[in-house]
């Protein structure tokens, strides 16, 4: 099994007014929201991981963006006393990592979506050593975060959650 290398990566997304938009599906932010929003996305920003992980006897290497469980926590904090403004932050956290990953692999900024790949035991190895869990379910145990191929590889065809996620273009139905 060969040993990947991690290599962190400088990121600092600024904030997408218009994927956040789309992500939360809302034509109309408030003020009150957005006054809210700015300081924990300059925050969040320092609680952002960025890595790429890369075989060094060739083939593939990934994409992999996590906020901490602090953000994760605080999150759910906040749906517990709000459930329209936990909504609110829980995209808000949505946009940081997508808005990221745009930043890095191009081709996601061009309206394609971050395939998830399904890690072998040496991916799974290198997500324990930096603290993450890959779960039973497909998913890292971090509720905001991206792994996908770096450089893009495509979309549906080679998605671990083809067969589940609703905007699927290969679903067996």
């Amino acid at each position: 099994m060969a040993q990947l290398n991690v290599e962190t990566l400088d990121v600092n997304p600024e904030f997408d007014i218009w994927l956040y938009s789309e992500i939360s599906q809302e034509t109309r932010i408030e003020q009150d929201l957005m006054e809210e929003m700015a300081p924990r996305w300059e925050r969040w920003k320092q609680q952002l991981n960025a890595k790429k992980l890369v075989n060094p006897q060739g083939g593939n290497a990934y994409l992999l963006l996590w906020l901490t469980k602090d953000v994760d926590n605080e999150v759910e904090g906040i749906w517990q006393d709000s459930p329209s403004l936990g909504m609110s932050f829980h995209n808000l956290a949505i946009t940081m990592v997508m808005t990221a990953a745009r930043h890095l692999i191009p081709e996601l900024d061009q309206g394609q979506c971050a395939p998830l790949p399904k890690p072998g035991a040496a991916v799974q190895d290198t997500f324990e050593s930096l603290g993450l869990h890959w779960n039973a379910e497909g998913t890292l145990d971090h509720q905001y975060a991206v792994f996908t191929h770096m450089p893009y590889k495509g979309g549906c065809s080679i998605c671990f959650l083809s067969d589940t996620c609703p905007n699927s273009k290969v679903k067996q139905n």
